[in-house]
């Protein structure tokens, strides 16, 4: 039976059943094949609680930044739609796309 209880986070629940029928399976001696999916990586990204905090030195510090973000107005005019006419990103709103970035990596782990 689950609860509320930081042991019973998804990915961690899903990990530990998924780990144990894999060694069940190879001690068999047969060929097996498990596909698991856990929940995480989609939203709400919340990472487990021992993760919350975590992140490695090595990890990137920024969401990915491709040679499109917040272009100038300039470059975005002949976009189509809302591309063309909205304000830059902001650093509040960029600090946001960090922060869910952040939170999605760490619902990886």
């Amino acid at each position: 039976q689950f609860s509320n209880d930081p042991g019973n986070y998804t990915t961690a629940v899903v990990g530990n059943a998924s780990i144990a029928w894999i060694r069940k399976a190879a001690r068999q001696g047969k060929p097996f094949m498990a596909y698991i999916a856990p929940k995480a990586a989609h939203e709400p990204f919340n990472p487990a609680p021992w993760y919350r905090d975590h992140w490695e030195p090595s990890w990137p510090t920024l969401a990915p930044r491709t040679a499109n973000w917040n272009v100038s107005a300039k470059r975005r005019a002949l976009h189509h739609g809302n591309v063309g006419t909205e304000d830059w990103i902001s650093e509040e709103a960029s600090h946001v796309i960090t922060g869910v970035f952040k939170n999605r990596w760490r619902t990886l782990m």
